[in-house]
């Protein structure tokens, strides 16, 4: 799974292939993070999931990681760019497994309606944004 998802990814995202391998120059960073959100999403969170996904999920997932700072926590709503980056990629995010849980409660997904059945701590219902 993890090598079909790297050969992908090469050939894809990357346009290498075997037979024209040629000399490609990649921010070697950027590139093998987008490379192990992308493997971890199959692996972890299934097919249907890394299928959704597209080249802007790994840049989203850095704004979400760039936003949370030391001063995040003792400043949580200062005025900054990585702030407001921070935050249209948490709402983002959201929408896209929001989107995945409408389309998994019209099939026959066993984990959803476990999920949404389930209570909070103060005895709340889940709601699909909370899960």
């Amino acid at each position: 799974m993890i090598n079909a998802e790297c050969a992908q990814f090469f050939t894809k995202e990357l346009k290498l292939d075997i037979s024209n391998p040629g000399p490609k120059t990649v921010e070697i960073f950027k590139t093998m993070s987008s490379l192990i959100i992308l493997t971890a999403a199959r692996t972890l969170q299934g097919k249907e999931v890394r299928q959704s996904m597209d080249s802007k999920f790994a840049e989203r997932m850095h704004h979400l990681d760039g936003g949370f700072t030391p001063l995040n926590f003792l400043f949580p709503n200062l005025p900054l760019p990585s702030y407001k980056r921070r935050d249209k990629a948490q709402q983002e995010m959201s929408d896209f497994y929001v989107n995945i849980m409408k389309k998994r409660d019209e099939g026959e997904s066993e984990v959803c309606p476990m999920l949404q059945k389930s209570r909070a701590m103060a005895c709340c219902p889940v709601i699909v944004a909370d899960i």
